[in-house]
């Protein structure tokens, strides 16, 4: 026989007991095949639910288109601003002609 958890055994042992009307160790005796199976001589009790048919769905028609009186103006994005660069002021760089001294030895 296949192994089964003891855990699953004694759930299961205990819905049939429930099911039957039979105790829980009966009923894991029977599963296990240590007893004879329980036989339940008069029929279950079954429980009628007084279902009402499904009426059908009616398909409605489709609702009529809402106009706006006035249509919404489109939003227009606003340009961004441009960034402000601080301007440096820069001096022309001036090359300096060498003085010559006259009176330097050559």
């Amino acid at each position: 026989m296949v192994e089964i958890p003891e855990h699953l055994l004694i759930r299961s042992a205990e819905a049939r007991a429930k099911a039957l009307g039979i105790t829980v160790e009966q009923a894991l005796a029977e599963m296990k095949g240590e007893s004879a199976p329980t036989v339940v001589e008069k029929e279950p009790e079954v429980k009628v639910i007084d279902e009402k048919p499904v009426e059908p769905v009616v398909a409605e028609k489709p609702a009529e288109p809402v106009v706006a009186e006035k249509p919404a103006e489109p939003v227009v994005a606003e340009k961004p601003a441009e960034p402000v660069v601080a301007e440096k002021s820069v001096e022309p760089v001036v090359a300096e002609k060498p003085t010559v001294d006259p009176n330097a030895p050559k």
